[in-house]
């Protein structure tokens, strides 16, 4: 996706003039934006929590070499010929 440059100024411009609006209505102007920031990023933390749990799922799935997808066929593995040193050769 790759936004138009009218579009790129327009939600900066709506960007910046509700940074500078909290400012410039309190006092206390920083703390309002911090808490501004911190309440639009509080649902983000959720999706992060899932991710990370997700992550960490499919990292055990994979040290145990169980599929990621219940029901995948595993590659089947091919049986390697050995031969040993009279020449013989087993199936291993």
């Amino acid at each position: 996706m790759n936004p138009s440059v009218k579009r790129k100024v327009t939600w900066g411009l709506i960007q910046s003039a509700l940074a500078l609006s909290l400012m410039l209505a309190s006092a206390d102007a920083l703390g309002m934006l911090q808490t501004a920031s911190i309440a639009a990023a509080f649902p983000f933390a959720f999706v992060m929590i899932f991710g990370m749990v997700s992550l960490v799922k499919a990292l055990r799935q994979d040290v145990r070499g169980e599929p990621m997808v219940e029901g995948a066929v595993e590659e089947t593995t091919k049986t390697e010929a050995v031969i040993d040193t009279d020449g013989a050769q087993f199936e291993g």
